[in-house]
């Protein structure tokens, strides 16, 4: 996140609002590998410590008071100091997030927070808890609010509403604090705090490791990333084709219009990638609606500029319709320096603030291939005419959060994305495609003449963790027609199977890679990974998690990006008919692959023979 501005109080929304990433529990029941977490530490772990300095006790010591405080009146400031003990950091993270309680406050106005890193190997990192006091504090200015700049880092501010109640829980994240964290070589940090704001109030007082009513501070360390457009090398603008050389970077929108010519407008968004994960599993562009003017549904191209072309790194104060790297200025296409990753809709009856979440598996495999540490997307209206007008909030809009990109080393991928498909067959219509049913079927009628189903999934895994931990295929139920519990079989198409390729809109019963078109079964190219079982009474809507550790195998022997997973239902008999939501399904979810990347296990021990 941005270096400013990027602290918010939990759930808040608007300016630099922070989406929180679900955590998906429960995935995995057993696996070959330990799965990689993220690490929090709290200040009470190993050397950790903090306390505040107060001007008109400059001997005085309150490192065991229960409270951190920041106050900006001359003569009476207050500044607090807090040391993390690095020990139980992973060399992976990529994020990392400052979290505090509220003691209590003394707010007319918000206040305005800063805080600074105390820089590696200081002679003061090891300051004392209980003998720190406003004289012998490390890089402490004693005649100003300030620290002293040579041996302190800037990384960033956060805001403390004047309404905020006692207990509001703040997150501080900037990419300054996670490359100074990073850079990191004794395995302590300590980060510091004043008030921007003078007078007697704001007077600000978070929950230090001794209060009994709230949690002390923490820091988070996450291997998955959030940035958006106004972190690090980060821009924003629009362009319009009626203005061809003015420049609209300062604007707190972004437009996309396919208006007849000249009234054309596109939009640029660019994300620093230096806090990006290794390897990404999952990326996700989120927008928010800002002033939409559709009567009208519009549909909201994405593209991602080539990486490496020299236009990368256009001025956000200087690009315009004439200079825009890859626009084409004669309509509303791009030219053949990009690539197209996808599209999302826009309805009519969304209101202003409405989240647009992005993700295709094209997104990530697109900053995978990144080498520059920047990436550019590109957005258009897919729609002619005066509306619909779309329009996004930027970086410098006041009221909604800018474009982010969330990034995470678990791959989450549906049979909707990149090269993913799913379909039924059936065995009465051996011909007869079914790819472009809302739903896929699996059914062992053995009572009449050849009604048996089986099911084909395909997932475009291009993105799965180079070392997976944990892997779950996700079905949502629809239409079920359970006499009784069903057993589901779970087979996996072998990794280069010549029928990988096969079609959504041409796959058959008769031409199925590995089916046994005489009977249940399927043929010896395909893996039995395990069994699921639905119950007899599964309504509409449940969600089914098959996991196991043949499935983390199966998927960790994969060398050409794509997954194939046959299903059949062993249950004989016209019941139990058992049904799952397609990619084609309107109200439930699609089927979804997800892959968590998995710790390298250690090394073996080595023997030395004398």
């Amino acid at each position: 996140m941005r270096a400013t501005d990027t602290m918010q109080p939990v759930n808040a929304l608007g300016r630099a609002g922070v989406w929180a990433l679900a955590v998906t529990a429960g995935l995995i029941l057993s696996a070959p590998n330990a799965v990689r977490g993220d690490v929090t530490i709290a200040i009470t772990n190993g050397s950790g410590a903090d306390a505040y300095i107060q001007e008109n006790g400059g001997d005085n010591n309150y490192g065991t008071y229960t409270v951190l405080e920041c106050n900006n009146n001359p003569g009476y400031r207050r500044k607090s100091y807090l040391r993390f003990d690095l020990a139980a950091a992973t060399s992976t993270f990529h994020t990392a997030t400052l979290k505090l309680l509220l003691n209590n406050h003394n707010n007319s106005v918000n206040a305005t927070i800063e805080v600074y890193g105390l820089k590696d190997g200081d002679a003061g990192e090891g300051w004392g808890e209980t003998t720190i006091t406003w004289n012998n504090a490390p890089q402490n200015d004693t005649d100003g609010d300030a620290f002293i700049a040579s041996g302190v880092t800037n990384l960033g501010t956060f805001v403390v509403g004047s309404a905020d109640p006692n207990g509001t829980e703040y997150t501080f994240t900037s990419i300054a604090l996670t490359q100074f964290l990073q850079a990191d070589t004794d395995g302590q940090a300590t980060l510091m705090l004043r008030s921007l704001n003078g007078g007697a109030a704001p007077h600000v007082q978070f929950a230090s490791k001794q209060n009994d009513s709230y949690a002390p501070p923490r820091l988070e360390l996450l291997d998955d990333a959030i940035v958006d457009t106004g972190s690090g090398t980060g821009a924003d603008a629009l362009i319009f084709q009626f203005s061809p050389d003015s420049n609209y970077g300062p604007l707190s929108q972004l437009q996309c219009n396919r208006n007849t010519d000249p009234y054309k407008r596109k939009s640029y968004v660019r994300f620093d990638l230096s806090t990006a994960p290794d390897k990404i599993g999952t990326a996700t562009l989120k927008l928010v609606l800002d002033d939409g003017n559709n009567t009208a549904d519009a549909t909201i191209d994405v593209y991602g500029l080539n990486d490496g072309d020299a236009g990368e790194a256009w001025g956000e104060t200087a690009i315009t319709w004439n200079n825009a790297p890859q626009n084409n200025t004669n309509n509303n296409d791009f030219l053949g320096g990009t690539t197209h990753l996808g599209s999302f809709d826009v309805a009519t009856t969304d209101a202003d603030g409405t989240v647009y979440a992005f993700r295709d598996v094209a997104l990530a495999r697109f900053l995978n291939a990144d080498t520059d540490g920047r990436a550019t997307l590109m957005l258009r209206s897919a729609n002619g005419g005066t509306a619909p007008w779309v329009a996004f909030a930027s970086k410098e809009n006041s009221a909604y959060a800018a474009p982010t990109l969330e990034m995470k080393t678990t791959a989450i991928v549906t049979t909707g994305e990149g090269e993913g498909a799913d379909a039924f067959i059936q065995q009465n219509a051996p011909d007869a495609n079914y790819g472009g049913n809302n739903r896929f079927e699996c059914n062992n009628n053995t009572g009449g003449p050849g009604f048996r189903r089986k099911s084909y999934l395909r997932f475009d895994i291009a993105n799965k963790p180079d070392l997976i931990g944990r892997a779950a295929l996700k079905l949502v139920t629809v239409d079920c027609n359970n006499g009784a519990a069903s057993l589901i079989d779970v087979y996996g198409l072998n990794d280069g199977d010549a029928g990988e390729g096969w079609g959504e809109t041409t796959i058959t019963w008769n031409n199925a890679p590995q089916n046994d078109t005489d009977d249940d079964a399927f043929l010896a190219g395909a893996t039995h990974l395990g069994t699921l079982q639905v119950a007899a009474t599964a309504p509409d809507g449940t969600e089914y998690a098959f996991t196991n550790a043949t499935l983390v195998t199966f998927l960790s022997a994969d060398t050409d990006d794509r997954a194939t997973f046959l299903l059949r239902n062993q249950t004989g008999g016209t019941a139990p008919y058992v049904a799952f939501a397609s990619k084609e399904n309107a109200t439930y979810a699609p089927p979804t692959l997800e892959m968590a990347p998995g710790i390298p296990p250690p090394r073996g021990t080595v023997i030395i023979i004398k």
